[in-house]
Parts: C-alpha cells; structure tokens; sequence
C-alpha cells in the first residue's frame, strides 16, 4: 500500500467512486470527499507506457486509489468514518484479480471506520472486510457509543474475520486492514461464499438489513463452535502477588469464575478476568482478549487503560496483560501476567496468577 493513499477493494478495486469522511461521532460534517481512481485517470496519472509496463496486480493496485496523505483537515487521533458509494468494481465479472474490460457498477455504499493516522497512514483501506466490522457495530446505534468504544469492538471482534496478517503476535483492526483482495485475498477467516454475497449485496445497493444480516453470518462462520475448548468454563484462578518496584507487595486474592470461550480459525478469545483484583486501579477501557492457539498451546494478549487511584491526576495508563496455557482435551491451564509502568516516573509492577479449567456441561 502506497503511504497516504485510501484504496477501495469490493471483489476488485473500485474506481470512481465517491468517497466522503466524517468525525464517527458528527457524521454530518464532512471533512474530505473525493473519487477513486478509474482506469483512464490512472493512465492519465501514471501515463499509457508506464501503464502497459506494469503487471495485472499492479494495475489493479492503482485503480481505486485517493491521495489522502496531504489532507490537512484530518486529525491523527479523530476516528472517522469514510463512505465509498457508487463506482465500478473492477473484478466483480469473475474476481480473477485481472482488471475486467468494464467494470460493474456499484449501486450501494460500503464503510470503513478508521483514524485520521490510518488514512493517511499506509493502512487506509475501505473494503468488505470493513463493510462487515462496520456491521458488526450495529449502523443504527453509532450515536450510542464513544471514540473508545469502537477502536475496543473493532479490535475485539477483529478474530472473527482474519488471523495475525501482520505478524505482530496480536490479532486486532490492523489485521483487517492488512487484508486485500489484491494481495492476500485467502487470509480471512470464515465463510468465502458469505464474503461474496456481501460484496454483491454492496454492489446491488441491496438494504441495511440485509447488508446487516449478511454480516453477522459472516462473523458467526468464522467461530469453531466444534473445537472442544470452543463453550463455557469455570476457571479457578490461584492467589498472586503484585510487586512493585518501589519493594510493595500486593497479595492478590484467588477467586472463581465462568468464562465463555472462542476459537476462530487459528485463534483463541475468552472473556477478561475480573479485574477488581487489581488493587488501586479504576479499569477504564478494555481491548478484548485474542491470540494464537497452536498444538493445543495458546498464548493471548490484552491492553488494558486504567487509572491509578492512589494519584488519579496521573491519568490514564496503559495494562499489558498476557495469557499462556495448555489444554490436553479435558483440562485446561495456564497462567496471566500483567504488568504496567507510570509514564514519567521509575516505576512498574508485575504480578502472576496461575489458573485452571474445567468445562461446564
């Protein structure tokens, strides 16, 4: 992906679409609009020898592109969302990944939901993937929820649809946008035939319902509700200890709870603890938790913000919580550790809690 370039990809890459964004939370000011590039302006752009030159993917690359990097009027840490309505889809006739001689009109609009960083970043996609996290997040309630609110969900239902694209050892949005019909087109997770039928949805301007309904299936096809870790647990998480640097130490008391599991492809999700246990600490944003799981060994990962009570002024801190575990066909254990730093100051704790498993009937 070219850095400070938004691409639009349906079964292809769509070209000539209008493409609007808008603060997620005040969707009627609209703070860029443009069209993606088509075939002839990008020859126009580019020039015909240049054109002639390169490959099928890279002429499919160049089209469906806008030049977002130089927008001044997006702010990095805004999160927006971008709408692309109308258009040709370049690969709708056979998705083969070569331009087709006339593209398909598309008669709907799908969404992304990203940060002003992300598009003018090189993770600046609008796709079905997109389409489908947008979904996931229910259109009708935007109003209900805050900044936050959507980058935890985007994240946390991120596992349903690609694995770690990436390779940064979390599974997060940054994954889905790291997909491409393009260049990776087999690394989502669930359902290919579901996948299609949205895109065509899309491109038939077919309703919000139906839009809505084909998402959630999607989403549900990449769940393996027949792996047997897959349902509910009651784990028994073990007494710990907090200890800080300043020489404190925290006992942290055992505690009982019910946990129900998902296992998306290669991945594993599961509720957070309860994390009341975490002394002094007002939890004030959670990222879900998701990781690899491989040979019945899995090791998550989770982003906590919180607020330390004992001096609040500090603002919110960041919690970095890992998972790690076996699961042997009947029983299921591990451990988490979690740790966190106050910015400005020499300071950390680190605390470790074994747990057990044992499925609930």
């Amino acid at each position: 992906m070219l850095s400070g370039c938004l691409h639009l990809q349906l079964f292809g890459s769509v070209g000539g679409a209008t493409v609007t964004i808008a603060p997620i939370l005040d969707r009627d000011n609209i703070v860029y609009q443009s069209t993606s590039t088509g075939v002839d302006s990008s020859i126009v752009i580019y020039g015909q020898e240049t054109w002639d030159d390169w490959g099928p993917l890279l002429q499919m690359f160049f089209v469906g592109l806008l030049n977002t990097n130089q927008n001044t009027d997006l702010d990095d840490e805004e999160l927006y969302l971008v709408i692309a309505t109308g258009g040709l889809d370049y690969d709708a006739s056979d998705s083969d990944r070569l331009l087709d001689a006339t593209g398909t009109p598309v008669f709907g609009s799908f969404h992304a939901i990203l940060t002003g960083a992300q598009i003018k970043g090189n993770l600046g996609k609008v796709s079905v993937l997109t389409e489908a996290l947008y979904q996931a997040m229910d259109p009708a309630t935007l109003d209900n929820h805050s900044k936050q609110w959507f980058i935890d969900e985007l994240d946390l239902f991120s596992d349903r649809f690609v694995g770690d694209i990436n390779g940064d050892g979390l599974i997060n949005y940054e994954d889905v946008l790291s997909w491409s019909r393009i260049w990776n087109p087999e690394d989502h997770i669930g359902d290919r035939a579901l996948l299609d039928q949205l895109s065509q949805a899309v491109i038939n301007g077919e309703s919000d319902q139906t839009l809505f309904d084909l998402a959630q299936a999607l989403m549900a096809s990449g769940i393996d509700t027949e792996h047997p870790l897959a349902g509910s647990w009651t784990l028994e998480v073990a007494a710990g200890e907090l200890i800080c640097t300043d020489d404190s130490v925290t006992t942290l008391a055992a505690f009982s709870e019910n946990v129900t599991v998902s296992i998306s492809g290669a991945t594993i999700s599961f509720p957070a603890s309860d994390w009341s246990s975490i002394p002094d600490w007002e939890i004030t944003g959670d990222s879900g938790i998701s990781g690899s799981f491989n040979n019945d060994q899995f090791v998550a990962n989770q982003t906590l913000t919180g607020v330390p009570l004992v001096n609040p002024d500090l603002g919110e801190q960041s919690i970095a919580v890992t998972y790690s575990g076996q699961f042997d066909g009947n029983n299921w254990s591990g451990s988490y550790d979690y740790s966190f730093s106050i910015e400005g100051f020499d300071f950390n704790c680190e605390s470790t809690q074994a747990f057990s498993g044992s499925k609930l009937d």
